[in-house]
């Protein structure tokens, strides 16, 4: 027999809608007060939900990517770099953001690879062009001429990615299961390391075919 959330109390159901959040006995005045108003927050709850699938239902695949995916692969970008400094100025100072070395803007096809996100001040981030001359030098400089080259000269020869919003959907998710792990473990990692781990996350995701998100 279900129990009361109110009373505490066991109690045998009367109606099918007497379970979860609106599990009250209804045998006493209170109970069934605090039962009505349990079925006016689950209604506010229910129309807060479907009115924010709506909005997910209206937006564009370009507009899902940019506000429901973007944030966690930049988010990604940053845990990986975590505890560096600005790719582009060595500044520790200020807030961080995953800078793109191709802008969105320029490339939005390259908008979810790793390879092209790394940790950026928000200053430098928002010089015009992204600071991409300082930025290729921070990416020679602590991953080397050839993995410079790959991300200026390579990535951009990559073709148009075609993803529909269910592909984005299936996307953020895994993106929100790797950032919650990666989260816990807290850890900074070496150049080394952050380019295997770009490559790792590249292929889990699925995005880009082999020769774009892999840098060997």
């Amino acid at each position: 027999m279900p129990r009361c959330i109110h009373c505490k109390q066991k109690f045998e159901k009367k109606y099918p809608n007497q379970i979860g959040v609106l599990r009250f006995c209804l045998e006493n005045d209170e109970c069934t007060k605090e039962f009505y108003h349990a079925v006016k927050r689950k209604q506010i709850k229910d129309a807060e939900r479907a009115k924010a699938k709506h909005k997910v239902t209206r937006l564009t695949t370009n507009g899902y990517r940019s506000k429901h995916v973007q944030p966690l692969i930049n988010e990604l970008a940053r845990i990986i770099d975590h505890g560096q400094p600005c790719i582009a100025t060595g500044n520790i100072k200020g807030k961080m953001n995953g800078g793109h070395y191709h802008s969105v803007g320029s490339n939005v096809t390259l908008s979810l690879n790793l390879h092209n996100i790394h940790i950026q001040s928000e200053q430098s981030n928002s010089y015009k062009g992204g600071d991409a001359i300082r930025y290729r030098h921070g990416l020679i400089n602590i991953y080397g001429q050839k993995y410079a080259d790959f991300v200026d000269m390579h990535l951009c020869q990559c073709p148009n990615l075609n993803l529909t919003k269910k592909d984005l959907e299936k996307i953020k998710k895994k993106l929100t299961e790797i950032n919650k792990e990666l989260k816990v473990l807290n850890k900074q990692y070496t150049p080394k390391q952050r380019i295997k781990m770009r490559n790792r996350f590249n292929k889990e995701l699925g995005i880009y075919e082999s020769d774009f998100s892999k840098f060997s």
